[in-house]
């Protein structure tokens, strides 16, 4: 089993991770199943008397916790082809609609390179989901000023953060270049200074990114190597074909 990492934010307007302990069962179901279905098949195989509205079910993406399935359709309408899921307990009933987001968050130590742990919340995402609402939610939760409350995303791929900030134009989050879904984390800061231009960055972070560079450099000369092979193998081709063509 799998365990979301432990962790406490202050209580808020906005929902919450039911429990931060909840235990994660991984799975693959059927896809003519529907989500409802599935939920009551793991609740009865619990043994105990917790309502399916206990069960969140999610993607597992990239080996970590992605988006969470909503609604009462069939598995294969939200899920193509063979996909791992998982199931997660929570001690009471959740019921999230489509403007929904599940955020991981990081609260950043101010004038620090270290994170507080890891914890889950539910961000209500009405009002365009703007930029400036996803500040003022977090800003809530956390009673980080508002005007000093700097965020990012993190980018999982590059062990790298993007920073969040409002535009003129009041764009949602949830497209470019953000592109905001569940599962995504989200950092974020108190700061004394301009809400853009803050380091995200952690030493473990670093050391992560640095691998995730040395990786991408040794697969990059890797396919070089082969492709200056290959090439090498057919300019050899080339010459020897050349005296057949002449006869």
């Amino acid at each position: 089993m799998l365990y979301p990492t432990p962790g406490q934010l202050p209580q808020s307007t906005e929902q919450q991770s039911t429990d931060m302990h909840a235990p994660i069962q991984l799975m693959e179901v059927p896809g003519n199943k529907t989500i409802k279905k599935v939920k009551e098949e793991v609740a009865a195989a619990l043994r105990s008397q917790r309502s399916p509205n206990c069960i969140r079910l999610r993607r597992v993406e990239n080996g970590r916790l992605g988006s969470v399935l909503k609604g009462y359709t069939t598995i294969q309408k939200l899920v193509t082809g063979r996909q791992l899921l998982a199931a997660q307990i929570l001690p009471r009933e959740e019921k999230l609609g489509s403007n929904y987001i599940l955020l991981s968050i990081y609260q950043g130590l101010q004038h620090d390179r270290t994170n507080t742990q890891e914890v889950d919340f539910i961000w209500i995402a009405n009002d365009g989901a703007t930029a400036e609402q996803l500040r003022k939610a977090l800003s809530k939760a956390t009673h980080i000023p508002r005007d000093r409350l700097a965020m990012a995303k993190k980018l999982h791929e590059i062990n790298d953060w993007l920073e969040i900030f409002p535009t003129k134009t009041r764009k949602a989050v949830t497209g470019d270049p953000y592109n905001i879904r569940d599962g995504d984390v989200i950092a974020i800061k108190e700061t004394d200074g301009p809400l853009s231009g803050n380091d995200f960055s952690t030493e473990p972070g670093e050391v992560g990114r640095a691998r995730s560079y040395a990786g991408k450099e040794g697969k990059k000369s890797e396919k070089e190597e082969m492709e200056s092979h290959h090439q090498g193998k057919k300019k050899k081709k080339e010459r020897g074909a050349e005296p057949n063509k002449k006869k």
